[in-house]
């Protein structure tokens, strides 16, 4: 056991296995004595895990200002990403590691451990990490793909421009050339720039390790070079000789990248581990989303990230030839759906807490301006405190939706995120909850008078149609039609609200999924009248009481009772 445990388990014991379940072998092993001796006594004793706990807290921090470094415009090149490959990868991999040690040692089931783990451990630090290596990997993946697609004609390409420069400098000290008058011939030299010509264009993509020794010996043999009479003193020739030690150095880099690189990043990346671990990032993506709106890029990179746990199941699904494949991915891509939504409607919430602000300022603060106004009450209208917060509020709105808008359109599985969608159906969705609370609280009537039953309507009607205006008014901030939202979830709202209450006497079921949305749902409140189960039975049962025949006249030439 002391083998194994060295072998295979000197630094883990929690172990994830498939979608996100894991197994802690602390737990899993305490009914066979020797496995659990050696797994207290060299895994999971206090100094150990105290060690590898700090030796990762200290990674964090060095690992996320790495790459940081890496996400800045203008670092990960093409040439940069050849030439430091290794680097990256190990970059990546030290990233992944830290990541799931941290994450997975969370759940173990002694409590002991949790403690010494979770003790000085920064979530936000750890979210920083996450967010900034998803966007690494998705950079990196993505140039790395390019670069396999046109690596034939960048191979190509170099080959001819250092053989073109070997022909140039053969016929340079051929004594022919215009330019080279005054050069004095050299057979030499020129037979051996016109060989190194022939070395460079028998130079095969398809052998990999034979041409990458065939470059370094050219690399080698022109570095030689400069140093013999009539090229050690001539800059020009130096520069030709420097050029093609370039190309020849990134015709090496190139034959060297293989397309297995691809699915050495996907094992090193595989996140499925953390598919039960991401709910614990929930409110704190949200506050950085609600501090940061821009951060919103990272969490894109996140989900993509996030989406490799449909890789392994996909996998066997597809090797066992089972019907089943599209079913799964629907599946598990509509639960990455539904966590990106769960992220994502903070920014909505936050705009719809700026809009009841805003449709305060209006309705309150703001004077009707006439038709005719004088020059010396200009003033009295211009409101300009007011109006400096309405921009400011105005500009807010503008930044959280920014950041959604700024993402682009990509796949989860086989769903397709719709970043300016997913906005819409948040604001949406709080719109639907904010005049289903507006309806619900002021159709509410405890004196049962006609005085306070039309001081009600007046005070909603107000209400509403303040908060439709400042709707109205931040509709071209966000990018949506205001208005035409506004109608259709104000119907979808009273139109449910009828079919629920009629639902008491008649079979409305059908009626109801009609208005009813998965992504934008209508919610049902408690309504405190004992008769009525919406706020439109409670306005129904109040209009009845009004007009009572008992105590009231229909007049009809004033169609009113």
């Amino acid at each position: 056991m002391r083998e194994i445990i060295d072998k295979f388990f000197p630094d883990n014991w929690v172990v994830a296995y498939y979608l996100g379940f894991t197994v802690d072998l602390a737990e899993q092993w305490a009914p066979y004595k020797a496995a659990k001796s050696a797994l207290l006594q060299y895994t999971l004793n206090d100094e150990s895990v105290l060690s590898t706990k700090n030796k990762h807290i200290q990674n964090l921090k060095i690992l996320n200002k790495q790459v940081n470094h890496y996400l800045k415009e203008g670092v990960l090149t093409e040439e940069y990403i050849l030439s430091h490959s290794s680097k990256l990868m190990h970059c990546m991999r030290d990233c992944n590691v830290t990541l799931k040690w941290l994450l997975l040692s969370r759940l173990s089931a002694v409590k002991r451990v949790i403690e010494v783990v979770t003790a000085d451990l920064s979530m936000e630090a750890l979210l920083e990490l996450l967010m900034n290596v998803a966007q690494f990997e998705r950079n990196l993946k993505g140039k790395l793909e390019v670069m396999l697609e046109k690596k034939d004609a960048t191979w190509q390409e170099d080959k001819m421009q250092a053989a073109v420069r070997m022909n140039e400098l053969a016929e340079y000290f051929s004594g022919t050339k215009p330019l080279s008058r005054g050069v004095q011939k050299n057979e030499g030299y020129m037979q051996w720039f016109q060989q190194m010509e022939q070395q460079i264009n028998s130079l095969n993509l398809g052998d990999e390790k034979g041409s990458s020794r065939k470059i370094q010996q050219l690399t080698q043999a022109l570095e030689d070079v400069e140093q013999y009479h009539q090229i050690e003193g001539n800059l020009q020739i130096k520069v030709f000789l420097n050029e093609t030690r370039q190309y020849l150095r990134h015709m090496s880099y190139t034959v060297n990248l293989q397309q297995d690189i691809l699915q050495r990043i996907a094992r090193i990346t595989d996140f499925s581990y953390a598919w039960l671990c991401m709910d614990d990032f929930l409110d704190l993506m949200q506050a950085k989303i609600r501090r940061e709106p821009v951060s919103v890029r990272l969490l894109e990179s996140t989900i993509l990230k996030l989406s490799s746990i449909m890789d392994i199941p996909l996998l066997r699904i597809i090797e066992s030839d089972s019907p089943d494949l599209e079913s799964v991915s629907e599946y598990y891509s509509k639960e990455l759906v539904k966590y990106v939504r769960r992220v994502l409607q903070v920014i909505p919430h936050a705009v719809f807490m700026l809009l009841d602000e805003v449709a305060e300022l209006q309705s309150s603060s703001f004077k009707e301006i006439p038709e005719k106004l004088k020059r010396d009450s200009i003033k009295d209208y211009a409101c300009l405190e007011e109006r400096h917060r309405l921009a400011a509020l105005t500009h807010e709105i503008s930044v959280f939706t920014k950041g959604v808008l700024i993402m682009e359109k990509t796949f989860v599985g086989l769903i397709e995120v719709d970043p300016k969608k997913l906005l819409e159906d948040g604001i949406r969705k709080e719109l639907v909850n904010k005049i289903s609370n507006i309806l619900h609280k002021y159709l509410n009537f405890k004196d049962g008078t006609l005085e306070d039953f039309i001081r009600r309507i007046d005070e909603l009607g107000a209400k509403l149609t303040s908060f439709k205006q400042a709707f109205e008014y931040i509709q071209d901030f966000i990018g949506l039609y205001g208005l035409k939202i506004w109608q259709e979830e104000m119907t979808r709202v009273i139109g449910f609200n009828i079919d629920l209450e009629a639902s008491t006497f008649l079979p409305m079921q059908q009626a109801l999924d009609t208005y009813q949305s998965a992504n934008v749902p209508i919610p049902k409140l408690v309504c405190e009248s004992p008769n009525s189960l919406t706020f439109m039975g409670v306005l129904l049962i109040e209009l009845l009481k009004l007009c009572d025949i008992k105590k009231n006249v229909y007049i009809e030439w004033m169609h009113g009772w």
